[in-house]
């Protein structure tokens, strides 16, 4: 009897998955490599963790719906031998029993663990840097895939508002390498939403829901969130309004003890003007707040390039869940989703930058102030960024068209 012809399989791959020609290869390695000239131009180490990591590392760090968009793995074998009976009762039950690793879903927990392993090893503050594709089982949409590249750097080990500073510096002549134009940071605090609960009367023990319905007033608008609020018997204080004076916002700062301190220098930051990127705060910016302790913050920009381009954390609760010394973490990232960000056909020119010749001097003079030294942690520099003599700049800036070189 003849075999049955074998039916043709169709080329295709899963949903919020994709290939990448080799101009598109290319184009995104030249965008790796101008950031990382930025990177390391600033003082910051690579640094690279495996795809897997183990369920109870990762598990309890993104919340509720961060952990079902979890990509888990199932155990070598036959992953159903050893399960007890009671287990089959639902699905919930039965995972811990047939998977313990997962693909990892950002770069800041595997970079926690990491820092958690080798911390004796390390002199703190630690600045690192880390490109790598992550992994989330997401309903894949309009520039939301289930597999893509994200660009975190973090200071780990930093106090106080100057590694802020650097990290607004880092963003502004990141983005100003890669042409971009018009992008704001916005920028909150995370004892003035716990000021603005308390005001409005909100249980301290569900400050996760206050936020969460705070931060819808971007999508929905301020109107539907009072009244969102209203519904439920609570009243938002006069000064979280985006339409509030500004004096009112200040006022509250200056009266926190957390942030009275950095007001000034706050101030001075709002003002400052640059065509790549400028700061705004925004009381309503209320996301990430499972791990994010201090200021938070996130960068928009044009529909020409996407709404969020890069945004992170001042955090201490996440590294107390994985090592007991729990120290502060202050980083930001980027995330390669739909050509880094950037609508397809909008040019990069990585070895051109509109930051200037003296971009490096002006973000020292930030850091330390009127000459000063710089800021000193256990005998090193905290923050200061690496600058090469004078001449090493120059030829820098003349090879690469701007400070982007490295």
């Amino acid at each position: 009897m003849p075999e049955k012809p074998k039916s043709k399989v169709r080329p295709a791959l899963p949903s919020g998955f994709r290939d990448f020609g080799p101009a598109e290869v290319r184009r995104r390695r030249a965008v790796f490599e101008t950031l990382i000239r930025l990177f390391e131009r600033f003082g910051y180490e690579p640094l690279e963790t495996p795809a897997v990591e183990l369920l109870s590392v990762l598990t309890g760090k993104y919340g509720e719906e961060g952990d079902r968009l979890l990509f888990r793995i199932l155990n070598s074998g036959d992953f159903l031998e050893g399960v007890p009976p009671e287990a089959y009762k639902d699905s919930r039950s039965l995972l811990p029993h047939i998977t313990e690793k997962a693909l990892r879903y950002d770069l800041t927990v595997p970079m926690a663990r990491w820092v958690a392993q080798h911390a004796g090893q390390l002199v703190f503050p630690f600045k690192r840097y880390q490109i790598q594709p992550v992994w989330r089982a997401d309903r894949p949409q309009r520039g939301r895939f289930r597999e893509f590249y994200q660009c975190d750097v973090d200071i780990v080990g930093a106090e106080g508002i100057q590694p802020l500073f650097e990290m607004v510096t880092l963003a502004r002549e990141g983005l100003a390498c890669l042409g971009v134009t018009g992008a704001v940071l916005h920028l909150n605090h995370r004892a003035l939403l716990e000021a603005a609960a308390a005001q409005a009367g909100w249980p301290p023990d569900q400050f996760g829901a206050f936020c969460t319905l705070l931060d819808k007033a971007d999508k929905i608008g301020w109107q539907a969130v009072q009244t969102q609020f209203a519904e439920k018997g609570y009243t938002l204080p006069d000064w979280l309004s985006p339409e509030a004076p500004a004096s009112h916002l200040w006022e509250q700062l200056a009266s926190l003890p957390a942030t009275e301190a950095d007001v000034p220098a706050l101030q001075q930051l709002l003002t400052e003007v640059s065509p790549s990127l400028t700061v705004r705060w925004d009381a309503t910016l209320a996301r990430g707040l499972e791990y994010y302790t201090g200021y938070v913050y996130e960068v928009r920009g044009t529909r020409q390039w996407g709404r969020q381009h890069c945004g992170r954390r001042s955090l201490r609760q996440l590294g107390g869940r994985i090592w007991r010394a729990r120290p502060s973490c202050y980083g930001a990232l980027l995330w390669y989703r739909t050509h880094f960000g950037f609508a397809p056909r909008a040019r990069i020119s990585p070895f051109r930058s509109p930051a200037g010749p003296g971009s490096m001097d002006r973000c020292q003079s930030r850091l330390h102030p009127a000459g000063g030294s710089s800021p000193t942690c256990g005998g090193l520099p905290c923050f200061c960024l690496s600058r090469p003599p004078a001449s090493s700049r120059s030829s820098l800036n003349t090879l690469s068209g701007g400070a982007c070189g490295g």
